[in-house]
């Protein structure tokens, strides 16, 4: 019963989930393949990127062995999917909610939305006042999706959250993800369905008032509106170098969650696709279009492209943003490294000596400049 369907280990047994799961995946034999792959090799990464942090720990103590048991479930994810897993569908599926009666207990299901690219299910079981909510993760403030999830549906959150935590028959516990040792009196669920509902909220208005999303980020900084975070358990538990960047990301998915992004029409393309997205996205400007174009996402989508010296590609991605954000100290800079990339020694300068202008503050383009000379 959960979103990810049954290995079929489990053949005989029913399985429920949530009819998202089973429309995406239904007769799709070789996407679900792809998939596992991505989630191997991913499990993969982590595994080895935790052993290359374990060395740094203090042999016995509490990081190294919370790192060790981090390696061993990445390796066990990685194993088992490497095993042979088949996905198996789910038998009966719901939409919003259903109620599962197992005798001495009863599962309340309730569609949380999307949170992930086929969104989540809560699980209430009102004989223990407990709530199991997968996507709720003790290092985070909100359900936490990954870059390239998108479709979140935040005011169901809040929806669901506001029943469980704040219903006729609110929960005494949450228990967060699969891990018992993840136990949240309701109190402290709450200060999360707090954040999630004030951030939602104020991002709302101050988008309305006009504010682009530099602006929200300072407005509802740690500094400033939501200083409040400080004080959540999870910033105490984890710092501000985890949770500063968290926040950040949530207020960018917040802003974005009722717009076209750009970014998405450009993602994985190359050379003459690319070159033709790019040209649509300039026409759809042009003409007052549906589309929303974010200097920083079409920045990252450049650095990507330069990390694998697909310098071409990069070139025509930095110098889109150069043509629509001539203001921006940042995206000549960027045009400027992938230009020295490139052996164009004149174009690096002539963008470096831009940014410097932009930004006298820009000791990066001093020092390339100084190097470049």
């Amino acid at each position: 019963m959960d979103r990810f369907g049954g290995n079929a280990a489990f053949r005989d047994i029913p399985i429920v989930g949530h009819i998202a799961f089973r429309d995406k995946y239904e007769g799709r034999e070789a996407e679900v393949r792809a998939e596992i792959a991505q989630l191997i090799e991913m499990w993969r990464w982590k595994e080895n990127v935790a052993r290359e942090r374990l060395p740094g720990h203090e042999p016995g103590s509490e990081q190294a062995i919370r790192e060790q048991e981090w390696i061993n479930t990445c390796k066990r994810r990685a194993d088992e999917l490497e095993s042979g897993f088949s996905l198996v569908l789910p038998s009966d599926t719901y939409e919003d909610r259903k109620t599962l009666d197992l005798g001495d207990l009863t599962l309340d299901l309730v569609w949380f939305g999307r949170a992930g690219e086929d969104g989540i299910t809560v699980i209430k079981i009102p004989e223990l006042r407990l709530a199991i909510v997968p996507v709720l993760h003790p290092h985070h403030l909100a359900p936490h999706p990954m870059p390239e999830f998108r479709g979140l549906d935040v005011p169901r959150w809040i929806m669901v959250l506001e029943e469980v935590l704040e219903g006729d028959r609110p929960v005494d516990n949450v228990l967060c993800g699969i891990n018992t040792a993840d136990l949240w009196s309701r109190e402290r669920a709450r200060t999360h369905l707090d954040y999630i509902r004030k951030l939602w909220n104020a991002v709302a208005t101050a988008e309305a008032a006009g504010k682009d999303l530099p602006e929200i980020y300072e407005q509802l900084s740690l500094e400033n509106e939501f200083a409040f975070v400080k004080e959540m358990q999870v910033y105490k538990d984890n710092g501000d170098d985890w949770i500063r960047p968290q926040h950040q990301m949530h207020t960018r998915l917040f802003f974005l969650q009722h717009k076209n992004p750009a970014s998405e029409m450009v993602k994985g393309l190359a050379g003459d696709s690319l070159s033709a997205a790019l040209a649509k996205i300039r026409k759809l400007k042009d003409k007052g279009g549906d589309i929303y174009i974010e200097e920083s996402a079409f920045n990252s989508i450049g650095y990507y492209l330069l990390s694998q010296e697909r310098i071409t590609d990069a070139k025509a991605v930095f110098k889109f943003n150069v043509d629509i954000f001539p203001r921006s100290a940042n995206v000549y800079d960027s045009y400027a490294e992938v230009m020295a990339r490139s052996g164009d020694t004149v174009n690096a300068i002539r963008n470096y000596e831009k940014s410097l202008e932009l930004n006298p503050e820009n000791q990066n383009a001093r020092d390339m400049l100084e190097a470049l000379k």
